[in-house]
């Protein structure tokens, strides 16, 4: 039987294209080169016949006469710029030698500035957004030679480690990982945060209209929103890695299983019930439900499942088949970049949506062969790490950080679903662990704070 979309970890698509903008220095003084392909240099050029003129290298042509190393032997190419002192023959700054002697600028970036010296892309360097010389602010992005707006503020929580988000139509939660404390911020003007209550070690959490239901440890805790002492609604033997909601029932990933309880449990009573087992001894660590479709990433095996709780979903327990009944497929394997916990499966109630270096994603149900096609959704724009996601409407909003950079740095990015390019939105932000979107925006866990983004 088929049943699976398999995508290996280096077929996901990168595209670091070469009018991509990548991260530049906020000074205007000396931009950074990191937005410029490597470009080998040209060799110097060589003397001539004795009393011929001397080829001038990689800037311009030598005057009559003069030697190819001679001071002021060189003239520049295009906009008039000079070689440079020596004669080296050097276009200034990363301008490119043309066949007939001349320098101009890269297509990536058609337009040289003068007072840096350095070509640019008007239409992406935030250092020169729009003309030479005009910065955007220090987190805002230009995108089609406009800077954005900086991202606004929504509130701040001292202490936190890191923030995990969650969204309702009027409140937005924020669990702290450092002081446990749980809070809302009311939406959508927010304000100070209002602590609703405190799970030490909380790593994950769900929320519905009258409680949140907090993974910490071996525990699950659910948490009145109104106010009051957490009470323990399972305890496990395994740590619990993350939880989701379909209703009145709590879906939740421990060891090799998911499994479901009623919100209403007081400390395992009722029981929980198995429900699935991940595929290959996988170790499902993130989740998300539809209806009574449970999906779940796979650690260990690096597998996205499926388990539809109408029919079985654990045959073979026990065993390391990679079938486990009717009810369970595989919709992605050999997905060696996953991420995993909190939020790191999202739904829209037809697609699963993860991260495998780029995000992917596929239909929670077979097609007419039983199977589920896969594919790129969004694609970071310069080919880093996608740290948290979130979806609205067909759009996807995510967070890049790029390879090897420290401390991190992190870009806000969004695109259509399967666009060829995304757009930046905010650059240099502190790393950022989770992001949210409503009707009204899109919400960011950047450091301790909060901050909104227009959609």
């Amino acid at each position: 039987m088929k049943n699976r979309m398999k995508l290996s970890v280096h077929g996901a698509a990168v595209r670091v294209a070469a009018a991509t903008g990548l991260w530049v220095s906020a000074s205007l003084v000396a931009c950074s080169g990191s937005e410029d392909p490597l470009i080998a240099p040209a060799p110097s050029g060589a003397s001539g016949a004795s009393g011929a003129s001397a080829a001038a290298g990689t800037g311009g042509v030598a005057t009559a006469g003069s030697a190819a190393a001679g001071a002021g032997g060189s003239i520049g190419g295009s906009a008039g710029a000079t070689a440079g002192a020596g004669g080296t023959g050097k276009c200034p700054g990363n301008q490119l030698t043309q066949p007939d002697g001349t320098c101009a600028c890269p297509a990536y970036a058609p337009t040289f500035c003068e007072a840096v010296p350095k070509c640019v892309s008007e239409m992406k360097d935030p250092d020169n957004c729009g003309m030479c010389g005009k910065a955007c602010g220090e987190t805002s992005a230009c995108s089609a030679g406009l800077c954005a707006p900086e991202l606004q503020t929504l509130g701040e929580l001292a202490g936190c480690g890191t923030l995990l988000l969650v969204a309702t139509p009027t409140k937005l939660y924020a669990l702290s990982t450092m002081t446990g404390d749980l809070n809302a911020i009311a939406l959508p003007a927010g304000g100070a945060p209002t602590k609703v209550g405190t799970v030490a070690g909380g790593t994950a959490f769900t929320v519905d209209a009258t409680s949140a239901y907090v993974a910490a440890g071996m525990t699950i805790k659910r948490v009145a929103l109104a106010g009051g002492e957490p009470a323990t609604m399972v305890t496990e033997t395994a740590a619990i890695k993350d939880v989701a909601l379909s209703g009145t029932t709590l879906y939740y990933a421990t060891g090799t299983n998911v499994k479901s309880i009623a919100v209403t449990a007081s400390n395992g009573t009722p029981a929980a019930v198995g429900v699935a087992l991940g595929a290959s001894n996988g170790e499902p660590q993130g989740l998300a439900v539809s209806g009574g479709v449970v999906l779940y990433g796979s650690a260990s095996a690096f597998n996205v499942e499926r388990c539809d709780t109408t029919m079985s979903c654990r045959d073979g327990e026990g065993t390391d088949v990679e079938e486990r009944g009717p009810g369970h497929a595989k919709i992605g394997q050999s997905q060696g970049g996953l991420i995993f916990g909190h939020r790191s499966l999202q739904t829209d109630g037809t697609r699963v949506f993860w991260i495998n270096n780029g995000l992917q994603g596929a239909p929670i149900m077979p097609d007419a062969d039983n199977e589920y096609p896969g594919k790129g959704i969004a694609t970071p724009i310069d080919g880093g790490t996608i740290t948290a996601f979130a979806l609205f409407g067909t759009n996807a909003y995510f967070t890049e950080q790029k390879t090897g950079s420290m401390p991190p740095l992190v870009s806000f990015e969004k695109s259509a679903f399967e666009a060829a390019d995304s757009v930046r939105v905010a650059r240099n932000l502190p790393q950022v662990t989770s992001i949210v979107a409503d009707a009204a925006g899109v919400y960011l866990a950047s450091g301790c704070k909060i901050l909104k983004s227009a959609l």
